[in-house]
């Protein structure tokens, strides 16, 4: 019996179907932020020192190297510029950090309750739970858009190496 009410042996754990509704609803938030950084990456209010021409050559080997700091970094051109604001663009790009970390660590948690509940046959069967299998499936969803869209940003190694 949970909360008064009696579940079926076959049912899911409510311990599942929350983690499910709570990944689901993380997924759509996460969704639109990263949707909202690759807009922005991609138009001319992305940070300026990004566009900065100065520094392609700095950022392309950061990109490169990723996630590993490129050898002779302190000869590249615009290294200087870099170090002596170096405070100013991390506070630019803190904001887009966090969003691609928060995707990271949702993605090990999505990963591991999909994994564990597609070995789960007494749960997965959309005839006994449908409403577990809708959720299931709309995470499954989430998680592969999620991911190719981080994919889809260029600059995300950029933001992270940085």
């Amino acid at each position: 019996e949970y909360m008064g009410t009696s579940l079926h042996p076959r049912c899911a754990m409510p311990n599942e179907a929350e983690s499910l509704l709570i990944l689901n609803h993380h997924a759509s938030g996460l969704l639109n932020r990263v949707h909202n950084l690759k807009k922005v990456f991609a138009s001319d209010r992305s940070p300026e020192f990004v566009r900065d021409a100065a520094l392609k050559k700095l950022m392309a080997a950061l990109v490169k190297s990723f996630p590993d700091a490129p050898a002779g970094l302190e000869n590249l051109a615009g290294y200087e510029l870099i170090e002596r604001n170096a405070q100013q663009y991390c506070n630019e790009l803190e904001e887009y950090y966090f969003i691609l970390h928060e995707c990271l660590h949702f993605k090990e948690k999505a990963y591991k309750i999909l994994a564990d509940l597609s070995t789960s046959t007494r749960t997965m069967s959309m005839d006994v739970n449908p409403g577990q299998m809708q959720l299931y499936m709309n995470l499954l969803v989430g998680y592969a858009k999620l991911q190719m869209l981080v994919a889809s940003i260029p600059e995300r190694k950029f933001i992270v190496a940085f």
